[in-house]
């Protein structure tokens, strides 16, 4: 019973242990500038586009099936294990690296399910006072509005050009062209002296 109880303990801290530095990240996110101005009109489009740049970069989305898990998984050791394991008077119970083995998994299980629910209400916490006000100042206002529509067809209008297989400068290099720097390149070089004695004239 003590190795199954072990193997649960080792598996359930290295989850606990994951969703801990998920916790850390949001934390970590909030602390950089997009998430700690008021941006203005001009720069409220720019505002949400890096705030959520850096939530995909540095953080992952905590998953509702993995929540129900976890609680399943926290009923069902405390039901079928660890409630039966204290109320026992068998022999086995008595020893106490059994104990012990029981009680670090039961308590990694609640820690888990403890963290998982922290690391929920953290990103709830993003959505709500970070991402939404700031969406919802850009759909209720024409005139940011406006300007994104102009913004995102500039772009597509350079992305359009930068297409086109004639633009200049963005086609390689043609013969002669490649033959001038060649020669560029290979051209004589002043020699030493020369090169320090015209240096010297000119600072006379």
């Amino acid at each position: 019973m003590a190795d199954h109880a072990n193997a649960i303990y080792a598996h359930v801290r290295r989850s606990s242990e994951s969703v801990q530095d998920q916790i850390n990240n949001i934390a970590y996110v909030k602390t950089l500038a997009p998430f700690e101005i008021h941006p203005t009109s001009i720069d409220i489009w720019c505002n949400y586009r890096q705030m959520l740049h850096l939530i995909v970069k540095h953080t992952m989305l905590p998953c509702r099936t993995e929540l129900v898990f976890v609680e399943h998984l926290a009923h069902i050791f405390d039901a079928h294990v660890y409630h039966p394991f204290l109320l026992s008077t068998h022999m086995e119970r008595r020893l106490c690296y059994v104990e012990t083995a029981v009680n670090l998994a039961y308590d990694a299980i609640m820690t888990l399910l403890h963290k998982y629910r922290l690391w929920c209400k953290a990103m709830k916490d993003v959505k709500q006072n970070h991402l939404q006000p700031v969406l919802h100042r850009i759909q209720n206002s024409p005139d940011i509005l406006q300007s994104i529509r102009e913004l995102e067809a500039q772009q597509e209008a350079a992305k359009a050009v930068m297409r086109r297989e004639h633009t200049p400068g963005t086609q390689p290099l043609d013969a002669r062209a490649r033959l001038a720097l060649e020669q560029t390149s290979r051209s004589k070089q002043i020699p030493a002296k020369t090169k320090t004695k015209f240096r010297r004239e000119q600072t006379i």
